[in-house]
C-alpha cells in the first residue's frame, strides 16, 4: 500500500491510496482511490473492524469539533482477492473504535454532552446503528450498557419476524 499527497499551500488536502504489488521487473497496481486526507502523519490505523482476523485499513480524514472528534475512512482488507473495500459513510462516525468482545463498533461524540452509538457492518459493509445513542455518565458502565442495548435488539428484532 501508497499514499500519495497532494499539497496545496504546504497543506495535505487529497492523498492518491494505490493498493498493489511491487516487483524486482514491474508494479502491478490492483486499486487505486483518491481521498480527502488532512495529515501526513500518524493517519493510518491497522485494525480488524470486520472479526475475520484481518487487519483493515482505517485512515484518518479530517477532525471536528475543536480537534476533539475524529473521523476516519475504513477499507476492508481481503488478502486473497487482492482487494480493499470501501465502508460507504464509515465516515460519519465520529471517533470508532471496534469492540471485538460484542463485535460491534463504537463511536464516541465530543459535544456539550459527550455520547455513545454502536454500529455493525451489514452484508453489503455499509454501517447501520444499533439502538439509540446514550450519554457518557460517571457511573456509566460501559460493558453492561453495550450488552443491555445488544440484547434488547435481538428482543425487538424476534419480535418483529412474528
Amino acid at each position: 500500500m501508497a499514499i500519495q499527497y497532494i499539497i496545496v499551500d504546504r497543506e495535505p488536502s487529497n492523498a492518491n491510496i494505490y493498493f498493489g504489488k511491487s516487483g524486482k521487473r514491474a508494479h502491478k497496481i490492483f486499486w487505486k482511490e483518491n481521498i480527502n486526507i488532512r495529515q501526513f502523519q500518524n493517519n493510518i490505523v491497522y485494525e480488524d473492524y470486520n472479526n475475520d482476523g484481518i487487519k483493515d485499513l482505517l485512515i484518518f480524514e479530517d477532525t471536528g469539533a475543536r480537534g476533539g472528534n475524529s473521523f476516519y475512512n475504513l477499507y476492508l482488507v481481503n488478502p486473497k482477492n487482492y482487494t480493499l473495500t470501501k465502508v460507504k459513510d464509515f465516515n460519519s462516525i465520529v471517533n470508532p473504535s471496534y469492540n471485538k468482545k460484542y463485535q460491534v463498533i463504537l463511536s464516541y461524540g465530543l459535544t456539550g454532552t459527550n455520547y455513545y452509538q454502536l454500529y455493525r457492518l451489514n452484508k453489503k459493509h455499509i454501517p447501520y446503528k444499533i439502538g439509540e445513542h446514550f450519554n457518557e455518565t460517571d457511573d456509566l458502565d460501559l460493558d453492561k450498557k453495550i450488552a443491555s442495548i445488544l440484547k434488547k435488539t435481538i428482543i425487538q428484532s424476534h419480535g418483529s419476524k412474528r
